[in-house]
């Protein structure tokens, strides 16, 4: 098949196709490709293109990928696409993607993604993320986490955030820090509570308070200090103040 033959097969001949025959197409012809033979594919025909013919796809064919198909992307298919072609993928497909397919992003991949993307991503996906990944996130795309997302990051990737974790911190909205929980909030360590304002000290909620360390509560100021409510002062423990 000539790439322009390629380009001519109806949805019908693409769904046909099995994963041994599209092993066989070389890069010219896969990126023949049009966007609605892409949507016509299966996750195990997405699968057999391999990392250098999905490198090949435009951002209207990346565009395309379903969220069912999606997870036929390995790994090393993910490690071949550019920022671009990440950018395009479409947030329900973002959303359909694995937790070895997001621990599988570069941070530069990362860096790409619109708040509409990161709006997409779930507490799965979150746990997935090294504090490398989680650093790449741009402060528009931390502000789009649901909080239910929020729950799933890391306490590695927060204690591995080190001066970056101001970013992180200054990103989040007091609704966003009341999702963090005891061992989230511990491991910002003193240096990351330093960042929170006064209205995001309000917002940590009871299981958030029980986490906060000594060291943590000694560097806030004194509106910081100010800010805790009568309820949450009530849930200090002796060790914490």
């Amino acid at each position: 098949f000539s790439a322009e033959q390629i380009a001519a097969l109806n949805t019908g001949a693409i769904g046909g196709l099995t994963t041994a025959q599209i092993k066989l197409l070389d890069t010219d012809q896969i990126e023949a490709f049009t966007p609605a033979q892409v949507r016509a594919l299966t996750a195990q025909q997405l699968a057999a293109i391999g990392p250098d013919g999905i490198a090949t796809f435009s951002p209207a064919d990346m565009a395309a990928i379903s969220a069912k198909s999606i997870a036929g992307l390995s790994p090393d298919m993910i490690a071949a696409l550019d920022g671009e072609q990440i950018a395009a993928l479409d947030p329900k497909t973002i959303a359909g993607m694995t937790a070895a397919q997001a621990a599988a992003l570069t941070p530069d991949q990362i860096g790409e993604f619109t708040p509409a993307q990161a709006r997409a991503l779930t507490a799965t996906h979150l746990g997935a993320f090294s504090a490398e990944s989680l650093a790449a996130l741009s402060s528009e795309s931390i502000a789009a986490l649901s909080n239910q997302a929020i729950k799933g990051i890391s306490t590695t990737a927060i204690a591995g955030l080190d001066g970056e974790v101001a970013t992180l911190v200054e990103s989040l909205s007091a609704s966003q820090i009341s999702a963090l929980d005891a061992k989230q909030i511990t491991a910002l360590g003193a240096q990351g509570l330093r960042w929170f304002t006064p209205a995001q000290i309000t917002a940590i909620s009871p299981a958030g308070v029980k986490g906060l360390t000594a060291d943590q509560i000694a560097e806030l100021d004194s509106d910081q200090a100010a800010a805790f409510t009568p309820g949450q002062i009530k849930l200090f423990a002796a060790n914490q103040i």
